[in-house]
């Protein structure tokens, strides 16, 4: 299969510098949103699976691969802010409705970038958007200044040093070579003769449990078809780099026109462990409309 290689663009939202890519083409744009320390590029085996004539924008979310890094905080960035740019992003280049679709994180913030922009979005799929019960969302989990992640190691010869210490490690062993081999590309920059993480650690500690106390508010102001497919919250044999579902089952719910799904015996990764099933969902989303 032909590889599909994306146009990078810079804009200015909210006073910072976002990097999107466009893979150029027709119809319905579908807007992708990745996860905490990834990047637009993570999409592109996704990409390469969808229709060659399918429209598609992915940024780099702020602080996140070639987007501009914000200062780091002392308590945490909410994803509501994830979704606020996303919104300034789609007003500035003054796109037609779209099919938001997101990923972990991106999933959660593009709730909120639809509530703010309603008339630039179609409709939506969520893919595993971790979004936890009504009371636990709207309590903002302790910033853990220690966190593990905050220590990730950040210091790094070369993207291929990168891949192969990382293909062997949960969960990204379970993942496709092409979305890691992306994550790795993409994910650094220079750093002297070395490389570091593009979403530095320290700034990494500080969106993880970062989500929103507004969630649930943003979820019943939705006006727009959503459809949520939900990872396996555990499977029999917990395969090497499974990662169970982030997301409440019940918060189909509480969504005006909300549907979902199961994906069986896929973890919380299944949109980078199988292009092909998440490009099968967007194509089946873009039927819908």
């Amino acid at each position: 299969m032909a590889r599909r290689i994306p146009i990078e663009h810079h804009v200015q939202v909210e006073g910072y510098d976002l990097a999107y890519w466009e893979w150029p083409g027709e119809g319905t744009p579908v807007l992708l949103l990745h996860g905490i320390g990834m990047h637009g590029r993570t999409w592109d085996p996704l990409v390469d699976e969808l229709p060659a004539s399918t429209r598609v924008i992915a940024p780099d979310l702020r602080g996140h691969g070639r987007s501009q890094v914000p200062p780091v905080r002392d308590d945490h960035l909410y994803w509501d802010t994830f979704g606020i740019d996303t919104a300034a992003l789609l007003t500035a280049l003054d796109l037609p409705p779209v099919l938001g679709v997101g990923h972990s994180m991106g999933g959660h913030a593009m709730i909120f970038s639809a509530a703010a922009v309603p008339e630039r979005f179609a409709s939506l799929l969520l893919l595993d958007p971790t979004i936890g019960d009504p009371e636990r969302a709207r309590i903002p989990e302790p910033l853990e200044a220690d966190a593990a992640v905050g220590r990730r190691r950040n210091d790094w010869a070369s993207a291929d040093e990168m891949y192969e210490r990382f293909a062997g490690r949960p969960p990204f062993q379970a993942w496709h070579p092409a979305a890691l081999r992306a994550y790795c590309d993409f994910g650094l920059v220079p750093a002297g003769d070395r490389f570091a993480l593009a979403c530095p650690p320290t700034l990494e500690a500080t969106i993880w449990g970062g989500m929103a106390p507004g969630l649930y508010d943003a979820i019943e102001a939705l006006e727009m078809p959503v459809h949520l497919a939900r990872a396996e919250p555990r499977t029999a044999d917990q395969p090497a780099g499974f990662t169970p579902s982030q997301t409440w089952p019940g918060v189909v719910d509480y969504f005006r026109h909300g549907t979902d799904e199961l994906v069986a015996g896929r973890g919380h990764f299944f949109a980078l462990e199988s292009p092909r099933l998440a490009a099968d969902l967007i194509e089946a989303a873009l039927a819908r409309l």
